[in-house]
Parts: C-alpha cells; structure tokens; sequence
C-alpha cells in the first residue's frame, strides 16, 4: 500500500472522530415545567412589547424581569429534579416583537440580556439566552432562540393558553392595542451530549499525535 494511502486510512476515522458523529447532541438537556409567573404581550407606546415574568417596572416592562419554576437535570442520564430562573434584564427599552412572516415574529431584545439558571443537588448551570422569535401557531404560542449551553441548537418553551380567552399573538398585533398573558407550560434547554464531547475530544487528540508523527518522520 503507498503512504498516500496509509494516510488517508489512519486520517479518516480521525477526522469521523473530531468532526463527525454529531459533536453536539441534544438528548443532554434541562426540561423545565410551568413557571410561576406569566409571560405579558402588551402594546406600549405604539409596539407589542414582551415582558418575560414580573418585571421591577411593569408600567414598562423594563428593569429586571424574573421567571422562575422546577424542572428536571437530564444531563446526566438519570433525571434529578431541581429549580430554573430566566432573568432579564432590559436596556433603556422593553423587548418587543417585529413584523410577523407566517406567524413567526422576530424578537427585538433592545439591549435586553437574559440568563437561565437551573440548580439541582449538581450544583447550578447557567447559561446566557439570545431569544431569536415567537411562533404565534395557535393560542399557546413558544418563544425560539439559542444558548450558551450549546449555540448550534435551539432551545424553546412553550406557554399556556393566553389569556383572555381566545388571545393570539397574532391577533394583538392585527388589533393593535390589547394585552394577553401565560405562564410557561413546558421548556428545553439542550446541552452538549457528554458522550459526544468526549469524542469529540479524542478525536481531535488522536488527529493532533498522528499529525505531529506524520510531519517529524
């Protein structure tokens, strides 16, 4: 066999190792369940604004705004329960939507910062939260976005059923004026699948010693 070849034989299920396989999983995750305060679509001063659980100014939705609630750690394998906080803090504005494409609306964070926290006998996870839509599908609409636990996967939470009854996002926005409010109903956060970044890690550690041998013989 030529040397080209040995190569690409011993290269191959090294770079499958580093690169392939699905570096980032999303079966690690944290489940969350319904949180003790509402999400609020209201218009204010002329836009729908968002005010993720109760915030320090209500009149505005500004300051820092907190949900919290339990959910389960299945990050390990085995479920461990444990509680969950979101907490935002807003800029010199409140988030608010943008013009919706087939239902979806583009969330405009306007200096916002969210964090999430979850804490089990583990200890506490935190990560930094970029909410990216709301997808206003049916009365129970869910907000979209990525993590720092993992930024190539999507983390959502769905709410309860708006109230009043019958309220749409959707429907705000066409009225103009008007509010509706849920709590969440139901959440995932993924992670990095364990697993997978052990993996992914010898792999890359297999490909540097091949590379450091190949280039000194």
């Amino acid at each position: 066999m030529s040397r080209s070849k040995i190569t690409i034989s011993v290269l191959a299920p090294l770079l499958l190792l580093a690169f392939g396989g699905g570096a980032y999983g999303t079966i690690s995750q944290f489940a969350i369940s319904s949180s003790a305060q509402p999400v609020v679509f209201q218009w204010i001063s002329g836009s729908l604004d968002v005010a993720l659980g109760t915030c320090t100014n209500m009149s505005t939705f500004t300051g820092t705004c907190t949900l919290t609630g339990n959910g389960l750690d299945e990050t390990g394998g085995s479920p461990v329960a444990g509680t969950y906080s979101i907490t935002t803090t807003t800029g010199g504005s409140a988030i608010s939507l943008g013009n919706p494409t087939n239902g979806v609306f583009p969330i405009h964070l306007n200096g916002a910062t969210s964090i999430f926290s979850f804490t089990d006998p583990n200890g506490t996870f935190t990560a930094t939260l970029n909410f990216t839509n709301v997808n206003d599908g049916s009365p129970n609409p869910h907000f979209d976005g990525t993590s720092s636990f993992d930024p190539n996967a999507t983390f959502d939470f769905i709410l309860a059923t708006l109230t009043p009854s019958g309220s749409t996002v959707d429907a705000l926005w066409t009225a103009g004026n008007g509010s509706a409010s849920a709590p969440i109903s139901s959440g995932e956060f993924p992670t990095p699948e364990p697993g997978s970044m052990l993996l992914f890690g010898s792999g890359l550690l297999g490909l540097g010693t091949f590379l450091r041998r190949r280039f000194s013989a």
